[in-house]
């Protein structure tokens, strides 16, 4: 039968504990033994018969101690097993049941150890309810927060509506409006993706649908920005989650508009189902692309890269989100660029479509 790292650890626990606890019932025997075997030395004994003598206390000596050592295994693999096996809540054991541990036969060396264990393991777990506790209100604190503050946003946009404001300053109300609702909308999605207990909403969307409403969100920042968008249709249905999914996609097309159509270069965004791959969709734009040594860490959460620096409106959790949700629906996510020229993000899609 094969040993596990656990099992060989418990067994060397006990054979060192064993030596401990029992030196003396060890020592004093050898030691008399010893003696036995001077004093047949001294008094010129036969060897024949101190020989005889001296194996014969020895092998007594040996089978006590492998009798010993067998009743003390047995004793101590009952312990561990009573300490893997304990249920810390369930309220079956009580630490000041006398007839439980006289039953597990236990010495009071370990009754005491083992209340202490049990004592430490309680406020352990009792801490651990509290924190998670904590972190339950917080993500309930702020999923409300973020879904109030919606409100205020939609009204502004109403107002902005009647207002009679140069065209520069409304598209910077806009796009500051838009920067808010994108925000929010990452911070209410990356808390719920801390949450491990949360189920995806999988149905069945049309790809098409979902770029149309990124389309429709973003226009201000395409007319205003003159890009061209060169869109071939994507008419494509999809099983996955249609929440995560378009945010994911619009993580992607936010972040080439804020390094698209600058510096002078009329921006272009691509928008395409690859041919020769019918499952991955492209997101190219020709803007100042990625430098080779922040290419590798565009993902890491926090980093903005040097574009993010320049610019000052990165918050380098755009495409992170977009890789944390690529990874729960089952897609891949990759991006290539070369430096002033392009960049181009693939979308491998995961789950069933047609």
């Amino acid at each position: 039968m094969k040993i596990t790292e656990a099992g060989k650890l418990k067994i060397n626990i006990i054979i060192k504990s064993f030596f401990k606890d029992n030196f003396l019932f060890i020592f004093t025997p050898s030691l008399l033994i010893l003696v036995q075997v001077f004093i047949l030395y001294l008094s010129n004994a036969e060897k024949g018969l101190a020989s005889y003598i001296s194996s014969l206390s020895i092998s007594i000596l040996i089978i006590f101690v492998i009798l010993k050592f067998i009743f003390y295994y047995r004793k101590n693999t009952d312990y561990f097993d009573l300490l893997e096996n304990c249920e810390i809540n369930s309220g079956e054991i009580s630490l000041n049941d006398e007839d439980f541990y006289s039953m597990q036969r236990l010495s009071l060396s370990q009754i005491i150890a083992l209340s202490k264990i049990k004592k430490i393991l309680l406020e352990r777990e009792g801490a651990v309810y509290e924190n998670r506790k904590m972190l339950i209100d917080q993500n309930d604190y702020f999923s409300l927060w973020i879904h109030q503050i919606k409100t205020p946003i939609t009204s502004i946009n109403i107002l902005l509506q009647n207002m009679n404001s140069s065209k520069d300053e409304i598209f910077e109300i806009k796009k500051a409006l838009l920067n808010i609702d994108n925000y929010t909308q990452m911070a209410l999605h990356y808390l719920k993706l801390q949450r491990p207990d949360r189920d995806l909403d999988f149905s069945n969307f049309n790809l098409n649908d979902v770029l149309q409403n990124i389309f429709r969100k973003y226009r201000s920042i395409f007319i205003y920005k003159n890009i061209e968008l060169n869109y071939k249709p994507c008419d494509l249905n999809i099983i996955s989650d249609p929440v995560l999914f378009e945010l994911m996609i619009e993580q992607i097309v936010s972040n080439s508009l804020k390094y698209c159509g600058i510096e002078g270069k009329k921006g272009i965004l691509s928008i395409y189902i690859e041919n020769r791959n019918p499952s991955v969709l492209v997101i190219e734009d020709n803007g100042i692309g990625i430098s080779p040594s922040d290419l590798p860490k565009i993902f890491d959460k926090g980093y903005s890269g040097l574009n993010g620096r320049l610019s000052e409106k990165a918050t380098g959790l755009g495409l992170y989100l977009a890789r944390e949700i690529a990874e729960r629906l089952n897609c891949e996510l990759s991006i290539d660029s070369l430096q002033g020229e392009w960049t181009r993000a693939k979308v491998k899609l995961g789950g069933e479509f047609s």
